[in-house]
C-alpha cells in the first residue's frame, strides 16, 4: 500500500510506534498494519475443498444450536416429567449468552492465536463433551444439575459458531462468495434448530396428553400412582434416547473433524486476504474506537438477541393460546427453513450488490416489523384469532428476518477492515447474547406471563429500522480487493 493517506485509510509502520495508542489519531481513522508486497492475481487460487470446510463448520454450527435448544421444542413434555418450570426451561437456554460473553475474548485470542484447525476443534470437543454429560443419567434431581453443566459446556462454544463464520468466508472464499458462504454457514444453526422443532416432538411427545385422550374416551382417568409413573418413565426414557443420538452425532462430526481441518488454503482466495490483520490487542482497541461498527452492534444484537430467544420461548409463549407442542414444531420448523432459504438468496444478491447492504437491510427490517405486528395483533385478538393467522405471520418475519444476521456480519468485517474478522464477528454476537441474557433473565419475575416478549420483538425491529436510516456504509476491505487501494 502506499504511504499517507488514501481514500480515508492511513498507512503506518509499526502498531505500538503508531499515534493510534497513544490517543493523537482521529477516531475514524483507520489504521492498517505492515503489509507484505501486493500479490498479483497469479498468488491467488480457489479450491474446491472450500465447500467441504463450509459444511464441516456449518454441522458444527448447527449443532451447537441444536443442544442449546434441545429443552425448548419439548418444553411440555419435559416440565411434566421432571416437574420443571417455565423458568428453568427458559434458565437452560440462558446458559447460551450466560457463557457466551465471558468466554468470547479468549475465542478471539485463540483463534487469531492457534487458527481455525485448533478453535473449531476445541469448540466440537467442548459440544461433545456437552452432550456426552446429559447421557450420565436420566432421573432427577440428577439430570437437572447435568443438564445445566452440559448447557453450560455449550454455550462456551457460541463465540465459535456464531464467531468464525466471517473467518471462514474471507480465508477460503473470493469477495463475489463471501456473503454467500456466510450465510451458508449462519443458515446451519437455523436449520438445526428447525430440525429440532420436528425431531424433537417426534422422539418426545406428549405422552401425557396422548394417554389421557384415550383414557378419556373410555371414561377413564389417568390419576392413579402407578399410571402416572408408568408415564414418566417413558417421558425420561425417550428423552434419554433423544440424549443418546446427539451424542453419537457428535462423537462421528469430532472424528471428521479431526482428520481434516486446516487453518487456511495453500494460496489465498482474494487480495485482502493475504494481507496481514491487526493483531488482537491492537485490534481490539480499534473497534473499541470506531463508532460506526458499535451503531451497528447495537442494533444487530438487539433485534437479533430478541428474535433468538423469543424463537426458543416460541413454546412457552404459544402455549398459553391452545397451540400444542406438535403445531408449535411445526410453525417453528416452516418460519426457520424459510429463513434459510431467504437467507442464502439474499446473500447471492448482496454478492452480486456488494456496495447496497445498507439497502438490503433497511428493507428487511421494515418488512419484518409489519410481519411482528400482525402477529401481536393476532395474539390480542385484534385480529380475530386463527392459528394460520400465528403460522403466516412468523413464517414470513423469518423469511425476512433471517437474512439480516449475515449481512451484518460482512457489513461490520468491511467497516473495521483490518481488523481480523474473527475479532470483530466475536464482539459483535457478544451484543446479541447480552440482549438475550435480558430478554431471558425477565422470564425469572414473578408473574410476568408471556405478552412482554412479543411487544419486545416488535420494538427491537421498530427502532432498528428507523436506526438503520442513520448508518453510513463503507467498504474497506473491498476497496483492497478491487484494488482502489494498493
Amino acid at each position: 500500500m502506499s504511504s499517507g493517506n488514501v481514500d480515508g485509510l492511513e498507512k503506518c509502520s509499526n502498531g505500538f510506534d503508531n499515534p493510534l495508542f497513544n490517543g493523537n489519531l482521529p477516531i475514524n481513522t483507520i489504521y492498517v498494519p505492515d503489509e507484505k508486497p501486493p500479490i498479483t492475481d497469479k498468488n491467488i487460487q480457489l479450491y474446491a475443498r472450500r465447500w467441504y470446510i463450509v459444511f464441516l463448520f456449518s454441522l458444527l454450527a448447527g449443532i451447537q444450536a441444536l443442544v442449546w435448544i434441545f429443552w425448548g421444542p419439548i418444553a411440555a413434555t419435559s416440565e411434566h416429567a421432571y416437574g420443571w418450570k417455565d423458568s428453568d426451561i427458559a434458565f437452560f437456554n440462558n446458559w447460551g449468552p450466560i457463557t457466551f460473553i465471558p468466554m468470547a475474548l479468549p475465542i478471539a485470542w485463540l483463534t487469531d492465536r492457534k487458527g481455525l484447525r485448533y478453535t473449531v476443534l476445541a469448540g466440537m470437543l467442548l459440544v461433545t463433551a456437552a452432550t456426552g454429560i446429559k447421557c450420565i443419567d436420566k432421573n432427577p434431581p440428577n439430570i437437572t444439575w447435568l443438564t445445566h453443566a452440559g448447557q453450560c459446556l455449550n454455550g462456551m462454544v457460541g463465540p465459535i459458531a456464531m464467531g468464525a463464520v466471517t473467518t471462514i468466508s474471507s480465508t477460503w472464499f473470493p469477495p463475489h462468495q463471501r456473503a454467500t458462504a456466510t450465510s451458508i454457514m449462519y443458515s446451519a444453526q437455523t436449520l438445526f434448530i428447525a430440525i429440532s422443532f420436528i425431531l424433537g416432538p417426534f422422539l418426545v411427545p406428549e405422552t401425557f396428553k396422548r394417554l389421557n385422550e384415550t383414557d378419556q374416551n373410555r371414561s377413564i382417568f389417568v390419576n392413579t400412582t402407578t399410571e402416572i409413573d408408568e408415564v414418566v418413565r417413558i417421558e425420561r426414557d425417550n428423552i434419554i434416547y433423544y440424549s443418546y443420538g446427539v451424542f453419537g452425532f457428535c462423537v462421528l462430526l469430532l472424528i471428521t473433524m479431526f482428520i481434516y481441518f486446516p487453518n487456511k488454503p495453500p494460496s489465498p482466495p482474494s487480495p485482502s486476504a493475504s494481507r496481514e490483520r491487526l493483531d488482537y490487542k491492537s485490534g481490539l482497541k480499534q473497534l473499541m474506537r470506531n463508532g460506526q461498527f458499535w451503531f451497528i452492534a447495537i442494533i444487530y444484537g438487539l433485534s437479533t438477541g430478541t428474535r433468538d430467544s423469543w424463537s426458543s420461548m416460541i413454546d412457552v409463549n404459544f402455549k398459553e393460546h391452545n397451540v400444542s407442542q406438535v403445531e408449535v414444531g411445526w410453525i417453528a420448523f416452516t418460519s426457520a427453513i424459510a429463513s434459510v432459504v431467504a437467507t442464502i438468496i439474499v446473500a447471492r444478491f448482496a454478492d452480486k450488490f456488494t456496495r447496497r447492504l445498507k439497502i438490503f437491510l433497511i428493507f428487511l427490517f421494515f418488512s419484518t416489523t409489519v410481519m411482528y405486528l400482525w402477529l401481536i395483533l393476532t395474539l390480542l385478538n385484534v385480529i380475530p384469532f386463527h392459528k394460520d393467522y400465528l403460522f403466516i405471520s412468523d413464517v414470513l418475519a423469518s423469511l425476512l428476518n433471517g437474512a439480516t444476521s449475515p449481512l451484518f456480519y460482512e457489513l461490520s468485517c468491511e467497516i473495521t477492515y483490518p481488523v481480523a474478522e474473527g475479532v470483530t464477528n466475536v464482539v459483535i454476537t457478544t451484543q446479541n447474547n447480552v440482549a438475550a441474557l435480558i430478554f431471558l433473565g425477565i422470564f425469572f419475575i414473578p408473574g410476568i406471563g408471556t405478552m412482554w416478549m412479543n411487544w419486545a420483538l416488535l420494538a427491537a425491529y421498530g427502532l432498528g429500522t428507523i436506526a438503520l436510516f442513520f448508518l453510513t456504509e463503507t467498504h474497506h476491505r473491498l476497496d483492497v480487493d478491487e484494488h482502489k487501494i494498493d
